[in-house]
């Protein structure tokens, strides 16, 4: 037994260096693995090579060995490792393998001289196998000949859904290849075989990718045929659509390609160039960034800068080119247009470019507003108002009511407006079109804005701040702050209202005291009834001067005209022309005789102003006499027996709130309380009329209407009862548009007869009946008596 404490010894044996014979052996064992698996590596590697040797001899495949690639990576990875230290002959293998097993393991992974390496060579150029006869394998030879000679075939295309040509027959449609460039030699083929890719429709679907300078060399390939100008329509298209769609995926790797979509506006072909002028404008549009881009100058280039800021930059200073390309392209179009009008004296009609070039011009500002370039674009756009063209016109008066109702700085508005001005005293308001008037009924002048008041704060600065800072560098400092922001201050919305204000009336005055006579008075009377509301009492006097001169004038006016100089002097006096103590006489009188021109058909459509120069007339404070207002309820009175059942309601309507704000009219529904007198309609003052002596028995006329509404209406004002809370709460041109049955319809709906309703009642056995009683009753009731006596006669003779 060992002592206690001791563990028992194991007896191993030790080397001289004193490390034991177990690990002596593992090491070994790890060497030994180690060579074996270099060892099968390299017989590996010498069956590999003599199989391609093999393969390049036969030339089966007709190619070189060097173009396999489906070798495994690691083989040719540990052959190299192989190669770079003693070469693949099969001697050198040999070798390896014998000082392997002798044990020379360290020796061998010694890298050989270059001495070594090149007898190595030479020695294997030596082995290397001498050429053969020049008459063994020939056959082979010649196949390989005979296959280099053969054109190669490309690959088969895969096949997509078939085309149904003009004459009815399917045409099958490969999918499109990648496009080869033009410069590159193509091998020469049979000619039937090019005569078939001429007239085949798919081979047209090679040119998809077509390079920059390749749509020259196209366009000049196809011949001026409607089939291949189709086809040339098809592959401009494609195009298109791939490099629109390249951009918009990826716009800072792409935005390169914005030059083949260039390319293409210059096309000789026009549908080519319309197509790609606006799909330009819209991807353009589409990248407009929600700032304008200012490029670096000199100094800021020299400045250190990130890499982000850097791509940034570039991005930027490319669009910005593009951008502008295409801008000053657009306006070489609208100049050559012009241009061309004037030599053939404006008796061109509308070409598609017309309205294409407009249209891209309003894409880009309705996107770009805010953008570079703007002042361009509106100089361009802005004179197409008086184009003479209605479909350029319509188009540019949508886009520039676009840009007033989104111009919250006001900026652009003003720009625009100020051309506008500038055009109407040019040309005068007799030769210019109603759009370029109507755009401005869209300006968005607000009350709010106009009463706004601005307060400004005084900001506390030290003495450093004051000393370090200069006036100009406060001012900048101020307005880049302002301008990160975001936001539009009310001082400079407040600003740009005003000279709006200046600008518009300016335009309005001009129009009302030169061209009175003119086709855009109309439209000049509602603008100034809308914006009357913003301006000082005392160009509000002057405006109701003029307006009393130009109704009370012996000038031929239509009816429109007339009635809008009477809502346009009633819509000035609200506001702040409440406080003008003005006698509206004239006006007055003026109404009061236009109410009886409305009764021809031609003049009714007119029938809403009328409506609504009552209301504000009886809707005013200030009492008016009762002598007159019975004379103008007399006169609506009359005038509802001919008008539609929408203007009939509306007359009632304002009817009854007349007789609600003047309960002494209810005197009119009397007829035992009439005044002494005769009633004189046909004089043209209200007041001297005397209305009092006769009453409104047009209102029982009216409760016999056809129409359900119009006569419980009336009925309701003979009455004196509620007509119903939700017709109450309309107002008059709201009860005017409900009842409109101008574009057809009726309201309400038509009900159902009862014959009708007791024909669905029955079953399917008395409607038969019914039927056969009523033919028979038909039949009974054609037949007169002579006839009956007739047929009994003959009835009796036979029997």
């Amino acid at each position: 037994m060992p002592p206690k404490g001791k563990r028992p010894s194991a007896k191993l044996g030790k080397s001289k260096n004193g490390t034991s014979s177990v690990k002596i052996a593992n090491k070994q064992k790890s060497k030994q693995s180690k060579r074996d698996s270099i060892v099968a590596k390299a017989e590996k590697t010498q069956h590999r090579t003599m199989m391609q040797e093999k393969r390049a001899r036969r030339g089966q495949q007709g190619k070189n060995w060097f173009d396999k690639k489906q070798q495994p990576q690691k083989a040719e990875e540990d052959s190299s490792v192989i190669e770079a230290i003693i070469g693949t002959s099969k001697d050198n293998l040999t070798g390896i393998s014998d000082f392997l097993k002798k044990g020379n393991f360290e020796d061998s992974l010694r890298m050989p001289t270059k001495k070594e390496l090149e007898a190595r060579k030479k020695k294997q150029k030596e082995k290397m196998p001498k050429p053969q006869a020049e008459n063994s394998d020939s056959s082979v030879d010649e196949s390989e000949n005979e296959y280099e000679k053969r054109p190669r075939q490309a690959m088969q295309e895969q096949k997509i859904l078939p085309v149904r040509s003009e004459d009815g027959k399917w045409i099958q449609r490969p999918v499109p290849s990648a496009a080869k460039k033009r410069a590159q030699p193509e091998p020469e083929q049979p000619k039937e075989e090019e005569e078939e890719e001429v007239e085949a429709p798919s081979d047209s679907e090679g040119y998809d990718d077509a390079e920059d300078g390749d749509w020259e060399e196209i366009e000049n390939e196809f011949v001026d045929t409607a089939e291949n100008q189709q086809q040339l329509l098809a592959i401009a298209k494609r195009q298109i659509a791939e490099v629109c769609s390249a951009i918009l995926q990826d716009p800072e790797t792409n935005l390169k390609r914005m030059d083949e979509l260039h390319n293409l506006c210059n096309s000789s072909d026009q549908k080519i160039s319309l197509l790609a002028q606006l799909s330009e404008a819209e991807v353009l549009g589409d990248l407009i960034p929600m700032y304008r881009i200012r490029l670096p100058t000199a100094e800021e280039l020299k400045q250190p800068a990130s890499k982000e800021v850097a791509a940034t930059r570039a991005y930027e200073s490319r669009f910005l080119n593009a951008y502008t390309r295409f801008v000053n392209f657009l306006l070489e179009e609208s100049k050559k247009l012009l241009h061309t009008r004037k030599q053939n004296r404006g008796r061109v009609n509308q070409t598609p470019l017309d309205l294409t070039v407009c249209n891209c011009l309003c894409t880009l500002l309705q996107k770009g507003y805010h953008f570079n370039c703007r002042k361009e674009i509106i100089t361009a756009l802005t004179p197409l108002l008086n184009s003479p063209f209605e479909t350029v016109r319509e188009a540019t008066c949508k886009c520039l009511g676009f840009v007033f109702a989104n111009d919250t700085a006001g900026d652009c508005s003003l720009e625009i407006v100020r051309i506008i001005a500038r055009i109407a005293n040019v040309r005068g308001g007799s030769k210019v079109k109603p759009e370029l008037f109507r755009c401005l009924l869209d300006l968005p002048l607000s009350d709010k804005v106009a009463n706004a008041v601005i307060e400004k704060k005084v900001e506390k600065q030290s003495k450093k701040e004051r000393r370090r800072l200069s006036k100009q560098g406060a001012e900048a400092l101020a307005k880049d702050l302002k301008e990160s922001e975001g936001t539009v201050s009310l001082a400079h919305k407040k600003a740009a209202q005003t000279a709006l204000l200046t600008e518009v009336f300016t335009i309005y005055f001009r129009v009302l005291k030169t061209a009175p006579n003119s086709k855009v008075l109309p439209l000049v009377l509602q603008g100034v009834a809308k914006f009357a509301m913003l301006i000082n009492v005392e160009l509000l006097l002057d405006l109701l001067e003029l307006l009393k001169q130009l109704a009370g004038s012996e000038q031929s006016l239509s009816v429109e005209c007339k009635l809008r100089c009477v809502v346009t002097s009633l819509a000035c006096l609200e506001g702040k022309g409440a406080t003008a103590e003005i006698d509206l006489k004239e006006f007055n009188q003026n109404l009061y005789s236009l109410i009886f021109d409305l009764l021809t058909l031609t003049e009714q459509r007119h029938m809403s102003l009328l409506l609504q120069s009552l209301t504000i007339m009886l809707q005013r404070s200030l009492q008016l006499s009762l002598g007159r207002v019975a004379s103008f309820m007399k006169r609506m009175g009359g005038l509802a027996l001919f008008v539609p059942v929408n203007a009939q309601l509306g007359l009632m309507h304002i009817m009854r709130y007349s007789f609600n704000k003047y309960p002494k009219l209810k005197q009119l529904l009397d007829s035992q309380s009439c005044t002494p007198g005769a009633y004189q309609p046909e004089l043209p003052d209200p007041e001297h009329a005397n209305a009092f002596a006769s009453t409104l028995w047009e209102l029982p006329l009216l409760s016999t209407s056809h129409h359900p509404e119009v006569k419980r209406y009336a009925t309701c004002l003979l009455k004196d009862e509620e007509v119903g809370v939700v017709l109450a709460a309309k107002s008059v041109q709201q009860v005017y548009q409900i009842f409109d049955v101008s574009q057809g319809g009726f309201n309400p709906a038509v009900e159902i007869p009862e014959s009708l309703k007791t024909q669905k009642s029955l079953n399917k056995g008395q409607r038969a009946k019914r039927k056969v009683w009523l033919a028979n009753a038909a039949r009974e009731e054609s037949e007169s008596d002579f006839i009956r006596q007739l047929k009994r006669q003959r009835q009796g003779i036979a029997t």
